[in-house]
């Protein structure tokens, strides 16, 4: 391929991308600021529309973890302005969704959003996709089914699957000994449910 043609291809690239991110930062910030004043007015807000990663990735020419990024500084900017001004974070688990299927390699934003769609969000099931979904990329670590058979215990009330997760938790190398203590209650009061 004649070297005039790839630099015409990558700074046509460039110049889409640059476009895109700016686009993207631009729609964020300005249905942010009409949430805020609906919100002000007590006027109804009607959903924002976030794109599906499917389609996010067909214009990311493999550039996912880049677009992932700048949708994660949306994510936090739009966490920090809700906790600051409404304490709404409706949009929060699909925000995170859209950034752990861009990028599947940011473990620390797995306990982050799980943590605060649980305890700010109380959107329980989200935390739980958020943390299956690290599951399913990181079987050896300790701290999301720690995570998630909390959720499962505290937020959901379902014994039988923090069980589930607390034990298989509990068993893994690097576990600390708060996760064997919890899963041993877990398991004492379930069996004297059971009897």
């Amino acid at each position: 391929m004649n070297v005039n043609i790839k630099k015409q291809l990558l700074n046509l690239f460039l110049s889409a991308t640059f476009v895109l991110a700016i686009s993207i930062n631009s729609f964020f910030k300005h249905e942010l600021q009409d949430e805020l004043i609906y919100q002000r007015n007590n006027i109804k807000y009607e959903p924002l529309y976030l794109p599906s990663a499917q389609y996010v990735k067909l214009i990311t020419f493999g550039y996912d973890s880049f677009f992932a990024d700048l949708f994660w500084f949306n994510t936090i900017n739009y966490f920090g302005k809700s906790l600051k001004d409404t304490n709404d974070f409706r949009w929060l688990g699909s925000m995170c969704g859209l950034v752990t299927e861009l990028n599947h390699d940011s473990s620390e934003i797995y306990g982050f959003c799980a943590n605060m769609l649980s305890w700010m969000a109380k959107d329980y099931e989200s935390s739980i996709e958020i943390l299956t979904k690290a599951i399913s990329y990181y079987p050896e670590e300790w701290n999301y089914y720690y995570l998630r058979g909390f959720t499962y215990w505290y937020f959901l009330s379902n014994p039988k699957l923090a069980l589930e997760d607390l034990k298989k938790a509990s068993e893994m190398k690097d576990s600390p000994a708060s996760v064997k203590k919890l899963t041993s209650k877990l398991i004492a009061g379930t069996q004297s449910i059971e009897d």
